[in-house]
């Protein structure tokens, strides 16, 4: 959640254009695998469709695809020479990641107000619940 938090604060969201695309190609992606109609009567067995599970799905690929913007803005950076965080010089980009993660991503949200999960971890237990058919008897 943090990668999130500061690829947010710092200019990194999706734009619902970017999201758009990137759910779309991830579908092309599914939807043409060969056993796509097997994966869609899953879904169907338990009282809902693909379609209806990607669009609650939304905000959490809106989470992903930013992270990713983040972790790809980063590569550049790496890729263009940038091989520092701090003082330390950085091999390859898994250790530049990982450096980038330890001394700026989660020192720059240790003030992030772990009060605003809350509304997250209670919309993804409906839905958990609701996917197993809890409470709603």
């Amino acid at each position: 959640m943090e990668q999130y938090y500061y690829a947010v604060q710092n200019g990194y969201s999706v734009t619902e254009e970017e999201l758009k695309m990137c759910m779309d190609e991830q579908d092309k992606i599914i939807k043409s695998a060969s056993n796509f109609a097997e994966f869609e009567a899953y879904y169907e067995e338990s009282g809902t469709t693909y379609n209806e599970y990607r669009q609650r799905m939304k905000e959490y690929s809106r989470m992903q695809f930013t992270i990713k913007k983040l972790y790809n803005v980063a590569y550049e950076e790496f890729r263009h020479g940038n091989d520092r965080i701090g003082e330390r010089t950085c091999e390859d980009f898994n250790e530049y990641w990982t450096y980038f993660l330890l001394d700026v991503v989660y020192p720059a949200t240790e003030t992030y107000n772990e009060e605003t999960l809350i509304p997250l971890l209670d919309e993804a237990e409906a839905f958990y619940n609701e996917c197993l058919g809890i409470g709603t008897e």
